[in-house]
C-alpha cells in the first residue's frame, strides 16, 4: 500500500481555508475540533442535489454526503465473486496487496475470508536481480523482442518460480469486471487518505505476462504467446474500471506493453494467416481502453466535492491538527478533541455551502467538457483555454500560491507561506478587507490546487491508443505476409480481408504513415508534436535535441 500523491496538495490547502475563515471572521478561534457524524444543531446546511454534490445519497446525519460509501454503490454495482478480477488478483499476489489495517473488512467484503501469509503468490524480480538499473534494462528488452533463456537466466528462472501466479492473474485476466471496494482504516477520514494498492503491482503482472509472450515467441510456441498476451490486454482494460485517474494510468500502461509484444509478434514472421486472424480478432473485441471523461466526471469531481464535505464537518481548526497527523488521527486523539459546536457552526455559517459545491463543480464540468471533444486538437485546444483561465484564476486568487510546492514538508514555512498568500487580499497587510468573500476565496483555492496536467494526460490517452491502433495494423500486415509471402503496396490492400478498416492517425487526423520496403515495411504514426519526423522516435533523438516522437513498427 502507498501513501496518497494528493496528500501534500490537500495540506496546502485546507491550510489556506483555515487562514481565510480565521483572518476574514475574527470570532472564529483555533481550537482543534473532531471529524463527527452528529446531527447538526446550526442552520446551516449543505443542500443535496445533483448539481451541488453529484450524488444524492447516502448522507450522513450531519447532512454531507458520504462519498465513499456512494463511489463503492456505483462501481460495485453488477460485481460478484465469480466475476470479479480482484478476487485471483489478491491470491495470485498475498495478502501484502492490501494493507493491514483495512485487509480483513476488504476480503469479507469480497467473500475471500482469510488470507494466508505464507503461500506460492507472486515472487518479485528483484529477488533474482538486485541491481535496480540491471533489472530495469533486463525486463525491458525482454518485453520488446522474442529471447532465451541462455540470453536471461534470471529472467527465465523468475518466471518459472511465478507459474502458479501468473496462471491465477491470467484466469483473472478472462473476468468482466474489476473492483476492489474503497475502505477507509479508522483514523482515515476520508478519500484523501485513502491509502490505495500498490499500483506496481499491476505492473509487474503486466510485464512478467508479456515477458513470457516473447519467450514463448522465441520458441516458436505462437500460441502461448498470444495467449499472455492477450491476458496482458485483458488486465488492463480490468485495472482501467477502478474509478480513477491514478488506476487508468498504470492500465494503459500495461496496455502500451502487451502493445510491444504485439509488435514483437507482428515483426517476427511466424505467425500462419490463422492465426495472426484469430489473434486480430480478439485484439478487436476487447474492452474499450479507460474512460478518461468518466472518470474525472465521477471520481475526480467527488473527490473535489469531499474537501467541502470535511470543511463542513469539521472545521478549520480540527484539520490543522489532523493534516499535521497527515490525515490519519488516533481514537484517543478524537476522544479527547471534541469540537465547540459553537464554532463550528460559526464556521459553517461564514460559508455558502451550495455556492462553493456549483462553483468547484463548473471548474470539473470545463474539463469534462474539454475531454468529450471529438478529436486530439480539439481536446488540445480545449485544454489549453482550459489552462488559460485556470492560470488566470490563479492570478487573481493567489498569485504566489500558484508557485509553491506543495509537497514541501515543513509545515512552519507551510503555515507562513499560506498567511502571506492571504495577506495578498488585505489592506496596508494587516488584515483581509472586510468584504472578502470567503466563499469564492476558498474555492479557487481549491481549484487552483487540484489538478492534474490535463494536456499531458490528453497525450498519453492519445499515444496509448495510436499504439494500439498500430499494433493491430502490424498484425494484419503480419497476416497479409503469411498467406502472400509479401507486404502490401498499401494499407488499402488490407480491409476487409485482414483488419475490417485501417484506422487514422489520432495525431493527424490523416492516415497512418506507411512505406513498402523490399522484405519490410514501416508503418507509423507522426506522435504529439504532430510532425512528421520521417519514421523517428524519442530512440533517435537522445538529447532531445529536435523532439522526434514518431511512434513506429518497422521490418527490415
Amino acid at each position: 500500500m502507498h501513501k496518497s500523491p494528493r496528500l501534500g496538495i490537500v495540506l496546502l490547502s485546507f491550510c489556506c481555508f483555515h487562514l481565510f475563515v480565521l483572518c476574514g471572521q475574527p470570532q472564529i478561534s483555533s481550537a482543534a475540533e473532531t471529524p463527527n457524524s452528529k446531527p447538526v444543531t446550526g442552520n446551516a446546511r449543505i443542500p443535496i442535489s445533483k448539481e451541488t454534490t453529484y450524488f444524492t445519497g447516502p448522507i450522513r446525519p450531519d447532512g454531507t454526503l458520504d462519498y465513499v460509501s456512494a463511489l463503492n454503490r456505483r462501481f460495485g454495482r453488477g460485481v460478484t465473486q465469480d466475476n470479479n478480477a480482484a478476487v485471483l488478483l489478491i491470491k495470485a499476489f498475498g495478502p501484502g496487496f492490501i494493507g493491514p489495517q483495512i485487509r480483513k473488512e476488504v476480503t469479507r467484503r469480497l467473500g475471500l475470508g482469510g488470507i494466508s501469509e505464507t503461500g506460492d503468490y507472486f515472487v518479485g524480480l528483484e529477488v533474482f536481480i538486485a541491481d535496480k538499473d540491471e533489472r530495469e534494462e533486463k525486463i525491458d528488452e525482454a518485453t520488446k523482442a522474442p529471447w532465451s533463456p541462455e540470453q536471461y537466466p534470471k529472467l527465465a528462472k523468475w518466471l518459472e518460480a511465478n507459474r502458479r501466479p501468473l496462471e491465477l492473474v491470467t484466469e483473472a485476466s478472462k473476468c468482466s469486471r474489476y473492483f476492489l471496494p474503497i475502505v477507509l482504516d479508522q483514523k482515515c477520514i476520508g478519500l484523501v487518505g485513502y491509502d490505495e494498492p500498490d499500483l506496481n503491482t499491476f505492473r509487474w503482472f503486466g510485464r512478467a505476462l508479456v515477458a513470457r509472450a516473447m519467450l514463448s515467441l522465441d520458441s516458436g510456441d505462437i500460441n502461448n504467446a498470444m495467449g499472455d498476451l492477450l491476458a496482458a490486454h485483458r488486465l488492463g482494460r480490468l485495472i482501467g474500471q477502478s474509478p480513477t485517474v491514478i488506476h487508468a494510468l498504470v492500465a494503459i500502461s500495461i496496455d502500451a506493453m502487451a502493445s510491444d509484444g504485439d509488435y514483437g509478434l507482428a515483426k517476427s514472421k511466424r505467425l500462419s494467416t490463422v492465426q495472426a486472424k484469430s489473434y486480430l480478432r480478439e485484439l478487436q473485441i476487447l474492452q474499450p481502453l479507460p474512460d478518461i471523461v468518466e472518470m474525472h466526471d465521477v471520481f475526480e469531481r467527488c473527490f473535489h466535492l469531499e474537501f467541502v464535505m470535511l470543511l463542513f464537518r469539521l472545521g478549520p481548526g480540527t484539520l490543522d491538527e489532523i493534516l499535521r497527523n497527515e490525515l490519519k488521527v488516533s481514537a484517543e486523539w478524537m476522544e479527547n478533541n471534541i469540537p465547540d459546536t459553537a464554532e463550528l457552526n460559526a464556521v459553517r455559517k461564514a460559508i455558502d455551502w451550495g455556492q462553493m459545491c456549483e462553483y468547484v463543480n463548473a471548474w470539473d464540468n470545463r474539463v469534462v467538457e474539454a475531454y468529450s471533444k471529438k478529436t486530439y486538437a480539439q481536446r488540445l485546444t480545449a485544454l489549453a483555454d482550459y489552462d488559460k483561465h485556470l492560470n488566470k484564476l490563479k492570478e487573481t486568487s493567489a498569485k504566489s500560491l500558484a508557485e509553491f510546492s506543495p509537497t514541501e514538508a515543513d509545515f512552519d514555512r507551510l503555515f507562513s507561506f499560506c498567511l502571506g498568500s492571504v495577506l495578498l487580499h488585505s489592506k496596508n497587510g494587516l488584515a483581509v478587507e472586510k468584504n472578502m468573500n470567503v466563499t469564492e476565496e476558498t474555492a479557487k483555492l481549491l481549484i487552483t490546487l487540484y489538478n492534474y496536467d490535463y494536456a499531458k494526460l490528453n497525450k498519453f490517452l492519445a499515444w496509448a491508443q495510436v499504439r494500439s491502433d498500430i499494433s493491430k495494423v502490424a498484425l494484419g500486415l503480419a497476416a497479409y505476409w503469411a498467406e502472400n509471402d509479401r507486404y502490401p503496396e498499401s494499407l488499402a490492400s488490407l480491409t476487409p480481408k485482414y483488419i475490417t478498416k485501417v484506422p487514422m492517425d489520432l495525431f493527424a487526423e490523416k492516415s497512418l504513415k506507411y512505406s513498402h520496403r523490399k522484405e519490410g515495411y514501416i508503418l507509423y504514426s507522426i506522435g504529439a508534436n504532430r510532425r512528421d519526423d520521417g519514421g523517428r522516435t524519442v530512440d533517435d533523438d537522445k538529447d532531445d535535441e529536435f523532439g522526434f516522437d514518431d511512434i513506429v513498427v518497422s521490418v527490415e
